[in-house]
């Protein structure tokens, strides 16, 4: 029996450390999609996250429909600012993050064209301003 549950308790470990396209906070864990609080996420990771005003269906692959932030892809520049990273975030490092901001919890999934763009000038944005889908500056 002990062994069951160490066994269960990695494979937790394990899908909280996968690797995710985009990520959302939310109210509860398994509910709604809390967009004030992953806005706010945004807006606290100098540059390294990106917000879509894209609607994310259950048809694009996500657990719950709404508005999710992506990791920059590359390094982007903006004035004096810099950020890098590899286009991945962790659940785990997700997860931190939207607890931080006060969310109950994280919702991440993987999508094709996970660099979408709502419409509108605000379509995307980081804490530096309206950027596309790559995080530059528009």
């Amino acid at each position: 029996m002990r062994y069951s549950v160490f066994f269960i308790g990695v494979m937790v470990a394990v899908v909280n450390a996968d690797r995710h396209r985009l990520c959302a906070c939310q109210v509860a864990s398994g509910g709604e999609i809390d967009d004030a609080k992953t806005q706010e996420v945004v807006m606290n990771s100098k540059g390294q996250l990106i917000y879509s005003n894209y609607f994310w269906k259950r048809s694009d692959g996500a657990h719950f429909g709404g508005r999710y932030f992506h990791v920059l892809e590359g390094t982007n520049k903006w004035g004096g600012n810099s950020a890098s990273d590899d286009g991945w975030i962790g659940g785990d490092e997700a997860n931190g993050k939207c607890l931080d901001a006060g969310a109950a919890h994280t919702t991440c999934f993987n999508a094709r064209g996970w660099k979408r763009c709502g419409e509108g000038a605000d379509g995307c944005f980081n804490s530096y301003g309206s950027t596309d889908g790559n995080g530059n500056i528009v």
